[in-house]
């Protein structure tokens, strides 16, 4: 076994309720010393963050355009409308530059920090450059520019990677696993021997865990919400799309078998009011898993975290079926081998910008997990009765099964904690 040596690392963490950053923290405390720093710590109040968001492209990101489209149709100003529309008109013609270019070159020779970080042998931040991720971005690219400090960009969650506005000038890119190191390459310019695969933090509960399924006399489908409340106006509130479904999948179950329950996990950041026209449903019964909290004190949002992981797969390990819109959720059933419907329609054909057939028929990351040649890909309300039948009446199972394949091929390299991983490559570089 190599031996792991001693690093002082700097964690840059703009959010500190985050359970699973904790534990990664906790795990490299282990073997390194690690100070945090955030926004409220050190905020750098950049007067020239709105102008290169202005001049950066958004089209190289479907979700990212989605955004930047949802807010050209809902503003009302229309001078601001004007700009939005010339921003699209340069973006298309590709005459707008790359964000982490345009940071990089403005902070590079910046000596502004060069105290803190001669302390410090690696620092730790995220991969997205958004202000809510890294706010401080001469600190992050004034570090990219030093020669003595090594700079990790994080890719924190699969879906991520398909931004545009991220960190292209760190020396390393941590991400989950082979298939999407090629997308690293592929997309920003980072070369192999920069991709180090760690896995993902997030489900390493699911490997430390020691649960069992156990014979429950009430029979379950487990349905885990893929959208929130939209308190910021984003756009992206699909919530109503989830809602009209259960209110279906609650009509079709009944005439399969009324004994049936289905178990609604809301999304961590949607409001429990955002249910109310489903929790009287006689087969609906909707799980809370965690305390709301404020996750960042000058936004809106509220969000949950799990208090109980056992809770959390037990609730899996005893589903007779799990169904998403493409949670993540479903990834994590994929490594229990559960089995797992995509759904991939709506009843809500809405032909305006933020509609969800616009939306799940554009983001890259949602294409990951609906290839075409499974039939637990569901288009359609006919192709979702006739499989809960095969399911839940015939048990023909075995090729609903090999969607769990796929899907662990794709996240997972190995079954290795992911933050043994993170620790190892850490301590080599």
């Amino acid at each position: 076994m190599n031996s792991i040596k001693h690093k002082k690392i700097l964690y840059i963490h703009n959010d500190k309720k985050n359970i699973f950053i904790d534990y990664l923290i906790k795990s490299l405390r282990k073997n390194n010393t690690v100070n945090i720093i955030s926004n409220k710590d050190i905020l750098e109040k950049n007067k020239f963050e709105k102008i290169i968001n202005y001049l950066s492209n958004p089209l190289k990101s479907e979700k990212e355009k989605f955004y930047f489209k949802y807010s050209l149709y809902k503003n009302k100003n229309i001078l601001k409308k004007i700009l939005l529309i010339l921003k699209f008109l340069l973006a298309k013609l590709n005459l707008l530059f790359n964000q982490s270019a345009l940071y990089f070159f403005l902070h590079k020779n910046s000596k502004q920090y060069k105290k803190i970080l001669d302390k410090y042998d690696v620092i730790i931040c995220d991969f997205r450059l958004n202000k809510l991720y890294n706010p401080n971005k001469k600190l992050i690219f004034e570090a990219c520019a030093s020669n003595k400090v090594k700079v990790v960009a994080w890719v924190y969650s699969w879906d991520n990677i398909y931004q545009s506005s991220v960190i292209e000038h760190a020396d390393y890119i941590f991400v989950w696993s082979k298939f999407f190191e090629k997308i690293c390459i592929d997309r920003h310019n980072y070369s192999k021997k920069q991709i180090k695969r760690t896995g993902p933090i997030q489900f390493d509960y699911l490997k430390l865990s020691k649960e069992k399924k156990t014979r429950k006399k009430n029979k379950y489908i487990l349905f885990a919400c893929s959208y929130g409340s939209d308190p910021e106006k984003t756009g992206d509130n699909f919530i109503k799309d989830e809602i009209i479904f259960l209110k279906n999948l609650s009509s079709i179950i009944k005439n399969i078998d009324e004994d049936f329950k289905i178990i609604v996990r809301p999304y961590p950041s949607a409001d429990p009011a955002d249910y109310y026209s489903i929790k009287n449903l006689s087969n609906i019964k909707i799980v809370e898993f965690g305390k709301f909290i404020k996750r960042r004190a000058h936004r809106k949002e509220r969000i949950r975290f799990d208090s109980d992981f056992s809770e959390k797969i037990k609730q899996m390990l005893n589903a007779e079926l799990i169904i998403s819109f493409g949670s993540t959720f479903n990834i994590e059933s994929s490594c229990l081998n559960k089995i797992i419907l995509h759904i991939d329609y709506t009843y809500v054909d809405n032909k305006n910008s933020n509609s969800y057939n616009n939306f799940k028929d554009n983001m890259e990351y949602l294409k990951i997990l609906k290839p075409y040649n499974f039939p637990n890909i569901i288009k359609n309300e006919i192709e979702l009765k006739k499989t809960l039948q095969d399911i839940l009446i015939h048990k023909k199972l075995s090729k609903y099964r090999k969607y769990n394949n796929y899907l662990k091929k794709i996240f997972f390299d190995d079954n290795k904690l992911a933050a043994n991983k993170f620790n190892n490559i850490i301590s080599k570089i």
